[in-house]
């Protein structure tokens, strides 16, 4: 009799993390620096590996960026949220992370149509009425089943967080620097905040 081969699970892992919150100071006194979000897409489970005890953490690249192209490689799949600081949000504080989470994918989300499941790895530390928000938003919006990790320092802990701390921190750097091209160099990858 011949057996039912079982289909495997396509899962989407996205790695969530942001830029330095929006403080800092710039070149111009004017400009008040949004806090970037930027989520990396990817396919592979590796990228998702937890650091154990033990192993060498992940190092934070703060300054010298010239092998983020190529640690992104051929995948180019990542987002950017931008959110003024300071924002007036017109939803609870504790939605925040799930509206910020989903709206990362939200944009693209016809490029994920074949995913059955999406898994967001979030730097840092959510309660858990933050945590149920996320899932539960992302799975209305995004129409996929959803789940939601979070850890302190995961970006040191986790390739793919780590990665998507790398790009913020050099989004942020290059908007702090006041570049002209800012906008237009990411506008593809610019994502929109649901509310």
């Amino acid at each position: 009799m011949p057996t039912k081969e079982k289909k495997e699970e396509k899962i989407l892992y996205v790695g969530i993390d942001e830029s330095n919150n929006g403080n800092g100071s710039t070149c111009d006194k004017n400009l008040i620096l949004p806090i970037i979000y930027v989520a990396i897409f990817s396919f592979d489970e590796r990228d998702v590996r937890v650091i154990k005890n033990g192993e060498r953490k992940l190092s934070k690249v703060r300054k010298n960026f010239r092998n983020l192209e190529i640690k992104l490689g051929k995948r180019k799949n990542f987002s950017i949220l931008l959110i003024k600081n300071g924002f007036d949000y017109k939803f609870n504080k504790e939605e925040k992370i799930g509206r910020v989470t989903a709206s990362l994918v939200y944009k693209f989300r016809e490029e994920f149509y074949d995913v059955e499941r999406i898994e967001f790895y979030v730097d840092g530390e959510y309660r858990l009425e933050e945590v149920k928000f996320a899932e539960e938003f992302a799975r209305r919006m995004l129409k996929k089943e959803t789940r939601f990790y979070h850890d302190a320092h995961l970006d040191t802990k986790m390739p793919l967080v780590n990665l998507a701390d790398e790009l913020a921190r050099y989004l942020y750097k290059k908007r702090k620097k006041g570049e002209k091209d800012f906008y237009d160099k990411f506008k593809d990858y610019l994502a929109y905040l649901l509310i």
